[in-house]
């Protein structure tokens, strides 16, 4: 602490008058005494000592009423950790701006990106030309080379700035700010983070506590909060397929997720969706407060190949939905122009039935008997099978070799699948070591099964939500069958017992638990093995209704693979997977940095697929973060030079009383003048005794 005026601490002298009016009036008091009043001597020394103790306080009331106002008249003053620095002194000042799509809510002071702006503005008047400015904004695209020289090139960018779905991350945005420190050698570093502090601002996978360990004392942080009310809104959180086998012309069911954000209810809110910029389908909800609701819309497409849509929320009362970035939302699928799919078997009877199975769908998708879509073929040749087929079906493959089990293992491993229909005379130890490379199910001996068909042979539990199954019976909201739904039961006279693990999924269940049809992922493909085989030897199921329905469904499943839901965000390095269960890096840049439908050429096949990116749905909770978890999010960082300037402050002179320090003048005169109350509140008691 120093004094502006060091020369009025002279005054401290000033304390010795009450102490010298104090002794004077101690030296007037005379000694008498009465004889007839001795006996209340020895209460009046009692009485003289309170009276003493009382004068004493008074005393020192009086003093500290002169201590304050000479230290007032001093003017100290808390030292900043500018003070009695060169005012010249070169600095850089780094603003972190927050222009996240949240800054587009207002309050009673306007938008909040035009107050965090002329926040900036005011930030900036405290720098000279001399002075070196950085600016790093949530979308932090130039955030490398984002170096201003002087302080209008900062002013033109920062009229430039604009929304961006990019969330405001402090993890990674403050990895930059370090990056600048190390890069650049300043006597005094500023950083001023420029925001409304919403919860996810404070989140963040790349979170790095050890960042600011070895920083300079001569940095110094400024929270800078924007706004004081959390907008009116309602978002759409998130759009997926729930459809799991995507065929032409049969309907296809996206969900979209809504959350009503508003502490109210809100009505006859209206989604479109749309599908290569066509309406496809449209909807009207009624929300409660705080409510997150998913909404099915179905439409069909008779298109193939690579697709792209969207769903939008109209914004129909700007006081229910003050925010229009998070109304849409991206989603892209594929539907493969055809499917090659393999079958190998020991002899052509083996297959007799798959076959069938193939032809039927294909004339069902082609009346006219023209060639079909997808495409396949018989052979025993296993290494033609693997380099032209998506996916191959077995049946009545007797052994597998230890080099057929290694070369499919790898085969799958790498995104290929297979449907395996055994033959009655299989050699169970070659099939078991095949399916313990792929860490899967194993197999027993065959079994008979009883002739009470009534009893064993009906399907008991089938897995509705899986994607063969899935949308193909009306009683998919069940996991099993029941006397009002019952599913065309085969009549089995043998089947191989399966043992499942972990890596393991019932697809059907005979009576008693016994497992028909099962399924084990390995790497990016899968296996599905039937417990009866595909030909007539084992039981009758080949000539069922559900046989042809499990082959093509299967083939799209294994074949063109389920689609899978891709969760892209905007401002992140994602990565994109494209059919044959390639993978392509798509790195955060100006190209991506904002959501919408783009696409990717595989060179290999000559075709361009599309993939949508999103922006974050925690972006649409405006909650603000307590000051409390702000202090503490810088605390854990190991920061100590920070301060936090709420909405309702004056920018620079918070910034001034920190960088020159605080003078105290105006707290000590309000303490004296407290003093002075209680010094003649005190004396008027001492005058009544």
């Amino acid at each position: 602490m120093t004094f502006i005026n060091p020369y009025f601490l002279f005054g401290l002298f000033a304390v010795l008058i009450p102490i010298f009016l104090h002794l004077f009036n101690l030296h007037k008091m005379r000694k008498m005494e009465f004889s007839t009043l001795m006996f209340l001597k020895e209460i009046q020394k009692s009485k003289l000592r309170r009276i003493k103790i009382k004068q004493l306080l008074l005393l020192i009331l009086r003093i500290m009423i002169i201590v304050l106002l000479v230290f007032a008249f001093s003017n100290p003053v808390y030292k900043g950790y500018f003070s009695g620095k060169n005012p010249d002194i070169r600095k850089a000042g780094i603003i972190v701006f927050d222009n996240s799509f949240s800054l587009s809510a207002k309050d009673e002071k306007g938008s909040y990106i035009e107050q965090a702006k002329n926040s900036v503005r005011n930030i900036l008047s405290l720098y000279s030309p001399n002075d070196k400015l950085f600016l790093i904004t949530s979308s932090r695209l130039k955030n490398y080379d984002g170096e201003y020289k002087d302080i209008q090139t900062l002013l033109d960018s920062l009229k430039n700035i604009e929304f961006t779905s990019v969330p405001f991350e402090l993890s990674v945005l403050l990895n930059s700010v370090k990056d600048i420190i190390k890069r650049e050698n300043f006597p005094l570093y500023e950083i001023f983070v420029v925001s409304d502090f919403q919860i996810i601002n404070l989140a963040g996978e790349n979170t790095n506590k050890t960042l600011f360990r070895d920083i300079p004392e001569n940095v110094h942080f400024y929270n800078i909060d924007i706004g004081n009310r959390e907008a009116n809104n309602i978002s759409i959180d998130k759009v997926e397929l729930k459809t799991k086998i995507i065929q032409s012309n049969n309907d296809i069911k996206i969900s979209v997720i809504l959350k009503n954000h508003n502490k109210f209810n809100t009505i006859n809110k209206q989604i479109n969706l749309f599908v290569e910029d066509k309406k496809v389908a449209e909807a009207v909800v009624d929300l409660v407060s705080l409510e997150r609701k998913e909404v099915i819309l179905t439409f069909k497409y008779n298109q193939k190949g690579s697709i792209g849509g969207y769903a939008e929320l109209l914004q129909n009362d700007f006081f229910e939905d003050e925010i229009l970035q998070d109304n849409k939302s991206y989603f892209a699928y594929y539907i493969p122009d055809k499917v090659n799919t393999g079958t190998i078997g020991d002899n052509d009877f083996s297959t007799k039935y798959i076959r069938l199975a193939f032809e039927s769908a294909e004339k069902l998708n082609n009346p006219d008997n023209s060639k079909g879509p997808d495409s396949y073929s018989t052979t025993t040749d296993l290494n033609e099978l693997i380099k032209k087929s998506d996916m191959i079906v077995f049946s009545g493959k007797k052994t597998f070799s230890e080099n057929e089990s290694v070369l499919l293992a790898e085969y799958i491993k790498n995104g290929g699948s297979i449907m395996i229909f055994p033959e009655k005379y299989i050699d169970v130890e070659s099939y078991n070591n095949f399916f313990g490379k792929l860490d899967a199910f194993k197999i027993g001996e065959l079994m008979r099964v009883s002739s009470d068909t009534g009893i064993n042979n009906k399907f008991e539990r089938i897995d509705f939500e899986h994607p063969l199954f899935s949308g193909v019976f009306k009683n998919e909201e069940l996991s099993i069958t029941n006397e009002k739904f019952f599913v065309e039961s085969p009549k089995i006279n043998f089947m191989f017992g399966i043992m499942p693990n972990k890596n393991s999924r019932s697809l059907m269940e005979l009576a008693g638990e016994k497992i028909f049809l099962v399924e084990s992922e390995f790497g990016e493909g899968k296996l599905i093995f039937c417990s009866v085989s595909a030909t007539d030897d084992m039981s009758d199921f080949p000539m069922k209704s559900l046989f042809p329905l499990i082959i093509n469904r299967g083939t799209f499943y294994l074949g063109a693979g389920a689609h899978k839901n891709e969760n892209n965000i905007v401002g992140r390095n994602n990565v994109i997977r494209i059919p044959k269960n390639k993978l392509y890096s798509v790195p955060y840049s100006v190209k991506y940095k904002e959501p919408g439908i783009y696409s990717i050429k595989d060179s290999a096949l000559n075709k361009d697929f599309l993939f949508a990116l999103n922006r974050d749905s925690l972006e649409s909770d405006f909650h603000k973060s307590e000051l409390k978890d702000i202090k503490e999010y810088f605390r854990s960082y190991g920061l100590k030079n920070v301060e936090y300037v709420s909405e309702n402050s004056d920018v620079n002179s918070a910034i001034l009383k920190s960088r020159d320090g605080t003078e105290l003048w105006k707290y000590l005169v309000i303490l004296a003048l407290i003093f002075v109350i209680l010094e003649m509140l005190y004396a008027k008691k001492l005058e009544r005794m």
